[in-house]
């Protein structure tokens, strides 16, 4: 029975100095239960991946008294999505009923008055809309974000359909800035004046889709956008949005050596992580890993030549922020 820390056994890995590989297939090959107390604390980081990837067939159980399950997650991870099915449950009741904990009663004791101050905020549809769309882009998981917010998010504020969004008049600020753009006697200052009355009406768009706007914008003012006749302004940031994706999945795809046509798969699925690796998908995506590639692919970003086991490591930790964030840019 060795009793140790998760800091310190996620230091046992084929770079640790003074480990040797021999002791370390010795260590592998044994038969070992790890048991975590308080498992609900620092078990949802790389720490506890690397203890797995080091001590594959290992069993892992976990203790805690306060669980983290789906009413009380923070980014979508549970208790159960690393450890499995819950096994057994001893409640409150339980420890009452056996005499292991007192019995108590309930009894809310106000000390101050609620009071409810109601404020009349003058704003139309569009502009209600609008605020609703900023409100829905608030961090609050995996996937990519800022962190968590210091409140809790509205469930019916994130479902309403900002879709709905008036986009007519964006389109109209578009095809303005276009005739202005193509008239040779304007001014640079009413050709400027109509570029930002068009950057104004961004605010019906995702920062994602604003990001991408603009970057449509920069390549009509220097002649690399050929024009279609009936495509409106947002289709235009959409095709730019399409192509972003798939240019990314490519360049991840080519710099770990993985299926490009499974990530592409798992990048339209919509996946959090309880249910990325739900059929085994994530495990066949990471077997389809040249590891060759992704090795050469570390050594040239990092400038560190990585041992077989922490490519693994460092690419399932690339591929999942990658399929849970919805893609990013690579080196």
């Amino acid at each position: 029975l060795i009793v140790t820390s998760i800091q310190k056994m996620s230091n046992i890995t084929e770079d640790m100095q003074g480990l040797k590989a021999h002791d370390l297939e010795i260590m592998q090959s044994k038969r070992i239960v790890f048991i975590i107390d308080e498992c609900h604390r620092d078990t949802f980081g790389e720490m506890l991946i690397t203890i797995k990837h080091t001590f594959p067939k290992a069993l892992f159980f976990g203790f805690t008294g306060t669980p983290i399950m789906e009413e009380n997650s923070k980014k979508d991870l549970t208790n159960a999505a690393v450890f499995g099915n819950e096994l057994h449950r001893y409640s409150i009741a339980d420890g009452i009923r056996d005499g292991n904990v007192l019995g108590f009663d309930p009894d809310k004791v106000t000390t101050y008055k609620d009071s409810i101050e109601l404020t009349d905020i003058d704003f139309n549809e569009n502009q209600y809309l609008i605020l609703a769309q900023r409100y829905k882009e608030l961090p609050r998981n995996s996937g990519g974000s800022a962190g968590d917010v210091p409140y809790e998010i509205d469930g019916y504020l994130t479902e309403i359909d900002t879709g709905v969004i008036d986009s007519n008049y964006m389109n109209s600020r578009f095809e303005k800035y276009l005739r202005n753009l193509n008239q040779e006697n304007i001014t640079p200052e009413e050709l400027e004046a109509t570029k930002q009355e068009l950057h104004k009406s961004f605010a019906t768009l995702s920062q994602e889709e604003q990001k991408y706007a603009k970057s449509f914008l920069l390549d009509i003012e220097s002649g690399t956008v050929l024009m279609q006749e009936g495509k409106t302004f947002k289709d235009y940031v959409n095709e730019y949005m399409f192509n972003a994706k798939n240019d990314r999945i490519h360049k991840m795809a080519t710099a770990l050596g993985v299926d490009e046509n499974k990530l592409r798969g798992m990048m339209d699925a919509g996946l959090n992580e309880a249910n990325i690796n739900s059929f085994g998908r994530f495990s066949d995506l990471k077997q389809s890993m040249n590891t060759d590639v992704a090795k050469e692919y570390f050594k040239n970003t990092i400038g560190v030549e990585l041992s077989p086991l922490m490519v693994n490591v460092k690419a399932e930790e690339m591929l999942k922020k990658f399929i849970l964030d919805g893609g990013y840019d690579i080196e």
